[in-house]
């Protein structure tokens, strides 16, 4: 068995379980999906994470 292999075996993979952070580009503040201003700093500008 390969080590890769070994590794996905013993910690997985991500693509098991995508997850999607949302966070505002100007301050950093992580948001919900649907915010579509940040409510720290009033930020329009939304980033989508797929991690």
């Amino acid at each position: 068995m390969g080590l890769v292999k070994a590794l996905r075996g013993v910690v997985g993979t991500r693509a098991s379980s995508p997850s999607t952070l949302y966070e505002c580009r100007h301050c950093g503040t992580t948001l919900s999906e649907d915010a579509e201003t940040c409510p720290t700093c009033g930020g329009e500008d939304v980033a989508c994470y797929q991690l």
